[in-house]
């Protein structure tokens, strides 16, 4: 411990008394220690040792779960394995690199902290800050319903969705009616101005489902693009493997001496190299070499696996 530069935990601050690994406990023994601690509710209060995962104590206790259903009547939306784990993980790094550059200036370690209802709550920040300012929610509605059709999602020909996310309105309505091939609807006197659009959004979304349901997503995808239109693919997991985007951005990256893709870290430094990812080992790959290190020699390593002590 003494010459460690960071030590991280997610044992709950009770378990960390109990084995005696706490900050006050280590800090004495190394004053640039970087110590990291990560929890499912905080540090503080009556839920401090509550055990937590992403999906209850990120993506269910921020409110997430609730606010991405589709509307009041949709059970609660579940999340995927990860969701909470990846951007928590994120923030994590970043207080901790935090502390290793205020150690470099101090000469002085730290303790540093997160947790998953933190991050949650941050997630959610936009809405959640709205209602700590006192704001009033009206009903939730379904993308039928929606208030404006030009920030709305649609399914094409094929079952596949994109989302239309046109917020220069003024600009950008008479583009996209050409667009679509309806030209007529720039001078209609139904749409010509922003609030008719929205006050009779409605209309016009069931005039855009029956459009967008005329072809498939990606003779859209051509057609919409390089038009100054901001829309978005809603992405399925099939599309993942073959995105050229993200290949030669290097979202995906291969692992060494393979080509099958991984998903890459999302942080890229000018000048500097990332280490390639490698697939795990096989059970029991480096036995042999981690005993070896540990002082053991052959004829004992073969005592330990004939045994069934190691793999």
């Amino acid at each position: 411990m003494a010459e460690a530069d960071v030590f991280i935990t997610n044992f709950p601050p009770g378990v960390r008394q109990r084995l005696g690994i706490t900050y006050e406990d280590l800090g004495p023994l190394n004053a640039r220690l970087v110590y990291a601690s990560f929890t499912g509710y905080g540090e503080k209060g009556s839920e401090a040792d509550k055990p937590g995962f992403d999906s209850n104590a990120y993506w269910a206790r921020s409110g997430l779960m609730d606010l991405v259903r589709a509307d009041e009547n949709t059970t609660p939306a579940r999340s995927i394995p990860g969701m909470g784990d990846h951007p928590c993980a994120m923030a994590f790094y970043g207080a901790i690199v935090t502390a290793l550059y205020k150690r470099e200036r101090t000469g002085k370690g730290s303790h540093v902290s997160s947790n998953l209802m933190a991050n949650g709550v941050w997630a959610a920040g936009v809405l959640a800050q709205a209602k700590l300012c006192g704001a009033k929610f009206g009903e939730r509605r379904p993308r039928e319903r929606a208030l404006n059709a030009v920030t709305n999602h649609y399914r094409c020909k094929d079952g596949r969705w994109l989302i239309l996310s046109l917020l220069n309105e003024d600009r950008q309505w008479p583009t996209l009616a050409r667009c679509l091939g309806r030209e007529d609807l720039i001078d209609d006197a139904r749409f010509a101005t922003r609030p008719d659009r929205h006050a009779r959004s409605l209309e016009l979304i069931r005039i855009f489902d029956e459009i967008f349901a005329t072809k498939e997503l990606a003779e859209w995808r051509g057609i919409l693009d390089g038009n100054g239109l901001v829309f978005g693919v809603v992405g399925i997991l099939d599309d993942i493997p073959n995105d050229r985007q993200m290949i030669e951005n290097e979202v995906l990256v291969p692992f060494e001496n393979d080509t099958m893709l991984t998903v890459n870290s999302p942080i890229w430094i000018d000048g500097s190299n990332k280490v390639k990812p490698r697939q795990p080992p096989y059970i029991g790959e480096h036995s042999d070499e981690i005993l070896r290190e540990a002082g053991y020699d052959e004829t004992s390593i073969r005592k330990l696996r004939a045994s069934g002590a190691v793999a």
